[in-house]
């Protein structure tokens, strides 16, 4: 997946098809107390997690939703903005599989229409702010910043319940294994080792939309003693 993505000298920044703007301070945020894992492994290297119950069967789609929500959060965006900006992320991502697979077909776009885009959201206030090593488009709605896409915000209970229903009572469990992750990576690292954990721990290709194993535990494990490392660059 990660080919079909322009790629910055940075890692794995990834582009916004829209020009970036100026980037919104983040502060004023709150962030979530990182619970423990739920349950601990019985064995010290991630690459050999042993769990006491079975990995969760979901597909990739909200799996990186909610990685990229709370990576965001972890960057200090409100949760509220991050499981907009998680939804936006997976929601482009997807696209670029889809039109890779041949399942989606863009018309041509000129630079006439992305100029006259860039001033439709110039005007309806949309600014750019960095998550998930990615330039994301945002606008204010009330006291967030959400991510904006086709013309409008997205909203944050609709994204909490798209959520809830992919994980339904495991919702939690992976919520706090990957905070739990996102914690032991260095902030200024987060951006480019983001994406490159979800490629290590995402449900394996069954093809489009279908389920495999998610471990939980296995996330747990990339947060100890550093071995997040060997998996990101």
């Amino acid at each position: 997946l990660r080919e079909e993505f322009h790629l910055s000298h940075a890692g794995c920044l990834l582009s916004d098809p829209a020009d970036p703007s100026r980037v919104l301070p983040q502060n004023n945020v709150h962030h979530q107390e990182t619970h423990a894992c739920p349950l601990q492994a019985e064995t010290t290297s991630p690459a050999k997690t042993v769990s006491s119950r079975p990995p969760l069967k979901i597909n990739r789609a909200p799996v990186l939703t909610l990685w990229a929500a709370v990576v965001a959060e972890k960057q200090g965006f409100h949760w509220d903005e991050a499981v907009t900006i998680g939804k936006y992320i997976a929601g482009v991502l997807a696209h670029s599989k889809g039109k890779s697979l041949g399942l989606y077909h863009d018309s041509p776009v000129t630079e006439e229409d992305r100029e006259a885009r860039r001033e439709r959201d110039r005007n309806m206030g949309v600014e750019h702010v960095d998550a998930f090593g990615m330039s994301i488009p945002v606008r204010k709605k009330g006291r967030h910043h959400l991510a904006f896409s086709q013309g409008s915000t997205l909203a944050p209970a609709s994204a909490k319940t798209y959520l809830s229903h992919a994980f339904k009572d495991h919702l939690e469990d992976v919520k706090d294994a990957m905070a739990r992750l996102a914690s032991a990576v260095p902030e200024a690292e987060l951006g480019k080792a983001c994406y490159p954990l979800y490629e290590h721990f995402r449900p394996a290709w069954k093809g489009w939309g279908q389920s495999a194993e998610l471990d939980i535990d296995g996330i747990c494990q990339l947060a100890h003693g550093g071995a997040w490392k060997e998996y990101a660059p």
